[in-house]
């Protein structure tokens, strides 16, 4: 059997005691609880975002919601925006892959496409999404007001579109929609895809049915400072860039900041008894992404192998590593600090 533990980057499909190595379980039970008891302001205010860095974990706290939210509430789905980008609409993408989820039989799916092929693939391409998105929906309502056979199919699509809703879920349960894997998208598309969903799919109180509430959630992950940068970008305004994100999002939670490394260094099982004064190492440098975290520690174990296997080669090139309790802390901590300027900060390690 192997002596060294690889770790797999791949999101969890679901968190438990044993695999919460970074102490999320709880920011997942109280946005989980949240979803479940406030329906009424959620359908309402149905667009909800998730921040937190590219690698925090979005995605494994996502998959764990999906798993262990109220199914008599919600039929959630995962929209995984980066495998859809090269489509030529990613908002029509996001329709399209509704209707396949919740099963829309053919004839209905064809009729609903017309409708909605009209301005997700037509009129969006003409809208200039600006900062302020209240503004360009206003503006983009009275635009097509006045062109009353475009307002007419869109009014036509609204209903369809919850009339599917009403055929496929029933009366009550509402459809959660996790976005997901925006922070693999290039900059413009999420933009578009945001601005799209909060003009078009909204479908509450600002419809042009009327309707009390919306029977869709959208529950975003988002990297807030990548979106803000890209929208500074674009709009060249840096106000704009936190306004777009706050015009769009109704509720926003947060990915824990301050992990709790030393219960993953521990279960890693590679430091022993030095397991707190790495952990400590780690916490004054503020290094404490969950994807980080990974990529260094398997760095260390590719190292250890070299050390230990090719010792003739390159063991006079490499410390004396701690690894099957023998090697130096000294030595260890060393190596992971040049392993993380190496991986994240090259210009500092340069």
């Amino acid at each position: 059997m192997s002596a060294y533990n690889f770790l797999s980057n791949r999101p969890l499909k679901g968190l438990d005691q044993e695999s919460d190595l970074f102490n999320v379980l709880k920011k997942i039970e109280f946005i989980k609880l949240f979803l479940e008891r406030e329906t009424y302001y959620l359908q309402k205010n149905n667009m909800v975002v998730l921040y937190g860095n590219w690698g925090s974990g979005k995605t494994t706290l996502i998959n764990s919601i999906k798993k262990e939210i109220d199914k008599e509430i919600y039929y959630p789905v995962i929209f995984n925006a980066w495998r859809y980008e090269k489509d030529e609409n990613l908002t029509y993408s996001l329709f399209d892959f509704l209707l396949d989820e919740l099963e829309v039989g053919d004839k209905n799916k064809k009729k609903i496409r017309k409708f909605a092929s009209i301005f997700l693939k037509g009129s969006l391409k003409s809208i200039k999404f600006v900062g302020n998105i209240v503004e360009e929906h206003d503006k983009y309502l009275e635009k097509i007001s006045s062109e009353k056979s475009l307002y007419k199919k869109i009014s036509e699509f609204e209903a369809e579109f919850q009339s599917m809703l009403k055929s496929t879920l029933g009366n009550d349960k509402i459809l959660l929609v996790f976005v997901d894997d925006l922070d693999r998208c290039n900059p413009e598309n999420v933009l578009d895809l945001l601005s799209s969903i909060k003009l078009f799919f909204t479908l509450g109180e600002e419809s042009s049915l009327n309707e009390p509430k919306s029977r869709v959630i959208y529950f975003c992950g988002l990297d807030k400072d990548a979106v803000i940068k890209a929208a500074e970008l674009k709009y060249r305004d840096k106000i704009k860039g936190e306004e777009f994100l706050e015009k769009i999002f109704d509720t926003s939670f947060y990915m824990p900041i301050n992990y709790n490394t030393e219960n993953f260094v521990e279960k890693s099982k590679l430091f022993e008894e030095h397991k707190s004064i790495i952990s400590n190492f780690f916490n004054s440098i503020k290094f404490t992404n969950p994807r980080h975290f990974k990529k260094i520690f398997n760095k260390y174990q590719l190292i250890s192998l070299i050390k230990d296997n090719f010792a003739n080669e390159f063991g006079e090139l490499i410390p004396e590593i701690i690894r099957n309790k023998k090697g130096y802390i000294f030595d260890t901590i060393l190596v992971l600090f040049f392993l993380i300027l190496y991986e994240f900060h090259y210009q500092k390690y340069e």
